[in-house]
């Protein structure tokens, strides 16, 4: 069973945990090391709170974007969200997924391409199914 801000190794993996998220049910973002440095980083769902981008120090940070816009009373992150995200995130790499319907009629591909202009020192793809993502070239 998983803790906040826990070191676990499983195998020749480890990782630790994040702060707990603000979710309806209880939810942990995940930060796999490589060495003594983080290189993946797992943002799962949550509202948004001040401090989240710290929680995620990956070269990599794959984030679940569930909305585009806002809606009251849902405790996912939405567009806005992640431009707050991304101002404060030190990846390199910011790849989004776990879309909801708000988020697929308004093209995800579309939305990575724009934040990747308006970030221009992080590359932001959408993920697609079966994608295939290469973590050694970071």
């Amino acid at each position: 069973i998983l803790e906040e801000n826990k070191s676990y190794k499983v195998k020749d993996v480890t990782f630790k945990t994040a702060k707990k998220h603000i979710h309806g049910v209880q939810t942990y973002g995940l930060n796999f090391k490589e060495g003594k440095s983080i290189l993946l980083s797992l943002l799962t769902d949550t509202r948004y709170f001040e401090g989240l981008a710290k929680e995620y120090p990956g070269k990599v940070l794959v984030i679940n974007v569930v909305r585009f816009e806002a809606k009251e009373g849902l405790d996912h992150l939405d567009t806005e969200d992640l431009r707050r995200i991304l101002t404060d995130a030190k990846c390199k790499t910011c790849i989004l997924t776990h879309f909801g319907m708000t988020m697929l009629k308004n093209r995800p591909h579309e939305i990575a391409q724009r934040l990747g202009r308006e970030f221009n020192d992080k590359e932001v793809i959408a993920a697609y199914d079966g994608m295939k993502f290469d973590i050694e070239g970071v």
